[in-house]
């Protein structure tokens, strides 16, 4: 038999993304995510050995949600809005970017922007 490997590309775009993590069970929020114009792009390398994960949030909300910080001011733990008049820090309002990639020999390289 012969094996012919191919590259596969998924690119996911999310006009809205909303992720609550929770704790023992759905009831129990720990964390409320939330941004816009998400974009997931995932390369599948098989002649590499190699998996790549691309990540772009825009307006990230990232808010606590445990009942212990209900009654705190400050719940927002990131927030950036774009102003009024569509401008905003960063070239696209892009406020966090991550790259993921898994080597064939396990090894995981992260890289973070915000």
């Amino acid at each position: 038999a012969v094996e012919i490997k191919r590259r596969m590309y998924l690119d996911l775009k999310v006009e809205v993304l909303a992720l609550n993590l929770c704790g023992t069970d759905a009831v129990d929020h720990i964390l409320e995510l939330a941004a816009v114009k998400t974009r997931v792009f995932i390369s599948l390398l098989p002649d590499e050995s190699k998996v790549c994960t691309d990540v772009t949030l825009h307006n990230l909300s990232v808010e606590d949600r445990r009942l212990e910080s209900s009654d705190r001011y400050f719940r927002q733990l990131v927030s950036q809005r774009r102003r009024d008049d569509g401008l905003c820090d960063g070239a696209e309002g892009d406020v966090f970017f991550l790259q993921h990639t898994k080597d064939e020999d396990g090894s995981i390289h992260v890289a973070l922007s915000v």
